[in-house]
């Protein structure tokens, strides 16, 4: 059962999204002759790309992955189409994978019910890419902790890290972790930022990678450096934590 707070909050998502984008694009459509006059209005989905362009989808231009729950004595074979009549009730699952990228509102009208669904998550696909190699250099750190090979665990950690969070950034509707960071800096740069706005970013972890930053040059240029390797195993601990928080917020 939906609260209040639900309810009010759909109710001002669909009226933001027939104001601004659905009756606008309708208008232009039927002037255009394009739809007919009137149209009957069963689903909308806006998708939001990072750069600020939408895309409109009206009716049978939706798609999306929903899932269905069968009315009481009904059976359906694999692939067979579904009536309205056939369903109790639907629920949005997952966009297709070729709008993964996406942020989106979907609004599907079920019987007389209209649903609303949203997510303002980006570049789900470069953010699991940039997570998996992150993850591989962890994989990596971890058996050269285990092998006390501690400056290649150091170097290993950095790249995991700095990977690691690339891919939480990425996920975000900010302009700024979109651009191209050419230096190690500039991501930390960003890393730091995002531990102070919307937290983002954990301030432990920030606080470890720049830690990790500092001693790259020392654990691969001077032998005589004695690495703690209580902290190289916390680092592994603040990653594997991004890491789990990351793969939580993809679609």
């Amino acid at each position: 059962m939906q609260d209040d707070q639900d309810i009010n909050l759909g109710k001002a998502v669909f009226d933001q999204v027939m104001k601004n984008w659905a009756l606008p694009e309708i208008e232009r459509r039927q002037k255009e002759g394009k739809l007919p006059k009137p149209v009957e209005l069963r689903h909308v989905q806006v998708l939001f790309a990072i750069d600020g362009s939408r895309t409109i989808r009206i009716n049978e231009e939706v798609k999306a992955i929903f899932k269905a729950k069968l009315a009481k004595g009904k059976s359906v074979k694999k692939g067979q189409a579904l009536r309205e009549s056939d369903v109790e009730d639907v629920q949005f699952g997952q966009l297709l994978e070729e709008d993964s990228d996406f942020g989106h509102i979907t609004i599907w009208r079920f019987k007389d019910e209209w649903k609303v669904y949203f997510s303002f998550i980006y570049e789900n696909r470069k953010a699991k890419a940039t997570l998996e190699l992150g993850e591989s250099f962890l994989q990596s750190a971890k058996a050269d902790i285990e092998a006390a090979r501690l400056g290649p665990a150091v170097n290993s950690l950095f790249v995991a890290s700095e990977n690691v969070a690339k891919a939480r950034l990425f996920l975000q509707p900010l302009d700024d972790v979109h651009k191209p960071v050419k230096t190690h800096k500039g991501t930390q740069l960003l890393i730091n930022r995002y531990k102070e706005i919307g937290r983002i970013i954990p301030s432990k972890y920030a606080k470890n990678h720049n830690k990790l930053l500092g001693l790259r040059e020392l654990a691969r240029y001077d032998p005589s450096y004695d690495i703690d390797k209580k902290f190289l195993n916390t680092s592994v601990a603040e990653i594997e934590n991004l890491v789990s928080i990351t793969r939580g917020s993809f679609r």
